[in-house]
């Protein structure tokens, strides 16, 4: 379905140039279509009407921003250092103005994952209930984007006429090199995709795909830009046939906006905690989800990662780094990968997997001298009060309405578990900890 297998005989050659050539047609090869007609005509049919809706951006807004970058990264691909742009601040900020644009918070990859998993532990608490997921993967997503299709999605979000105007000209008509040592290839221009490593490319994706969902009760289509789940909460009556019903939909929907399935990467997880036939697991957003929700797997894949970095901790102590460093280190290099998604998973692992995982973090702790440490247990709590905060004072959240204040408007409704899965999952264990405040 991508061609992505399909065998091309192609020259083995030295030739740079010729190399740069078959490079830049490999990444051409979606944009087949011409469409620069249909994003003119998109582009005409919209009204302006009112100018005072240009998009105006505070200039000390701009300054600011160009003063607090990180002159340490490296160049972009104009070749412009953050130092140039950082001593230049004032002097740049007027030219800069009009094309600045400010990004707007979302939702995190824990959120995504907190969802999923609890719809499945939530609906598994029913007799006879199993549900299915289906991880969707598609191949190069962003840069399968019609402009034309996203302008019409973009009015009808009544989004600013300006900005759908600078978007279109953003998108469309942009030129493509690349280079292979020294040699670079053709310029070519390219009028589809959204530019992969652009701040507002994950924002337009999302709203590309905004108007595919389920009107299924009990069908929930999860998105976190190109990363897509659909998940089915059934029961052994039920027909399978509306499950199926939402895919083909999908499958329509994203033939219909040229969105193409890698077939290859999209698997299929049935939970179903009465018979598990071996034992599955996928990689979503980050984190190993396993059929029985036990996430032995996802720890194995963390302690893994913390004995290779413990290495390198090790070699810090060697050389005599000051132990602030070397606590740095750690909490940006170690730490983090213990932190990442621990809301979801931390939660219904075993005493034996809690062990094994607190064992490294003590290693870790004793390498670099320290006598004081965060029991995984306290980084768990506060994560998970840290996450329900946000929640709860977000009414678009998908899980705010499973946060039901009791008449005294105190404390919180804590839901009825019949399994020890649902009730150490992170909406139970952080309802019990908002009402211990």
């Amino acid at each position: 379905m991508t061609n992505m297998n399909t065998k091309v005989n192609r020259l083995i050659t030295n030739d740079d140039l010729r190399k740069a050539n078959e490079l830049n047609d490999f990444y051409l090869r979606f944009d087949t279509q011409n469409c620069v007609l249909e994003c003119r005509e998109a582009l005409d049919s919209l009204v302006i009407e009112n100018t005072s809706d240009r998009i105006i951006v505070d200039q000390q807004k701009v300054c600011s921003i160009f003063s607090r970058l990180c002159t340490k990264k490296s160049t972009g691909p104009d070749g412009i250092s953050a130092l140039l742009l950082k001593s230049c601040a004032e002097e740049l900020t007027v030219a800069w103005c009009p094309i600045f644009q400010q990004s707007r918070p979302g939702r995190s990859t824990e959120d995504a994952v907190n969802t999923v998993t609890y719809f499945i532990t939530k609906h598994l608490e029913n007799p006879k209930a199993y549900a299915r997921l289906l991880f969707v993967d598609f191949s190069s997503a962003f840069n399968t984007v019609q402009p034309h299709r996203l302008i019409q999605k973009l009015k009808m979000f009544n989004v600013n006429s300006f900005l759908i105007k600078w978007y279109l000209s953003f998108l469309t008509n942009r030129t493509q090199q690349v280079r292979v040592n020294h040699t670079l290839s053709e310029l070519k221009h390219i009028s589809i995709g959204v530019p992969q490593g652009c701040v507002s490319s994950p924002i337009l994706f999302t709203l590309y795909t905004n108007e595919c969902s389920s009107c299924d009760h009990n069908n929930f289509i999860v998105k976190f830009s190109d990363d897509t789940a659909i998940l089915s909460l059934l029961h052994e009556k039920n027909d399978l046939s509306v499950y199926f019903s939402v895919i083909s939909r999908f499958a329509e929907w994203c033939d219909l906006n040229h969105l193409i399935f890698n077939i290859e990467k999209t698997e299929e997880m049935i939970f179903d905690l009465r018979s598990i036939a071996g034992e599955g697991k996928r990689e979503y957003l980050g984190i190993y989800v396993d059929n029985t929700l036990s996430w032995g797997i996802h720890v194995d894949t963390i302690c893994s990662c913390m004995q290779q970095r413990l290495y390198f901790l090790r070699r810090l102590r060697l050389y005599g780094v000051d132990q602030k460093i070397m606590w740095l280190f750690y909490s940006a290099v170690i730490e983090s990968i213990v932190r990442y998604g621990i809301t979801v998973w931390f939660g219904n692992l075993t005493i034996q997997v809690k062990s094994k995982l607190a064992r490294l973090v003590r290693i870790a702790v004793k390498t670099i001298g320290r006598k004081e440490i965060l029991s995984l247990e306290s980084l768990y709590e506060q994560s998970v009060l840290r996450e329900a905060h946000k929640i709860v004072v977000d009414p678009l959240h998908v899980l705010y309405t499973e946060y039901e204040l009791l008449p005294s408007g105190r404390r919180y409704r804590f839901p009825m578990c019949r399994y020890n899965r649902f009730k150490k999952s992170f909406i139970p264990f952080s309802i019990k900890l908002l009402n211990d405040e």
